[in-house]
């Protein structure tokens, strides 16, 4: 397989690795390189309902 016009991502330092030693470091290291995460999308809708009471009974000195 020819790499000519391919840039070097990996470099080893030691040792001798082939094909498909380098294909399992390269799996790994990408399974541990950072997902993007959706953008959360802020609904339209509007905040809780304000004016509804609280279901059940608190005393006025309860901690909520």
């Amino acid at each position: 397989m020819s790499m000519s016009g391919v840039e070097t991502v990996l470099r080893i330092e030691r040792g001798r690795a082939n094909e498909d030693e380098l294909a399992a470091l390269t799996a790994v290291l990408l399974s541990l390189a950072p997902v993007p995460q959706p953008v959360e999308v802020e609904s339209a809708r509007a905040g809780s309902c304000w004016w509804r009471r609280p279901a059940g009974y608190l005393s006025p000195g309860s901690w909520r």
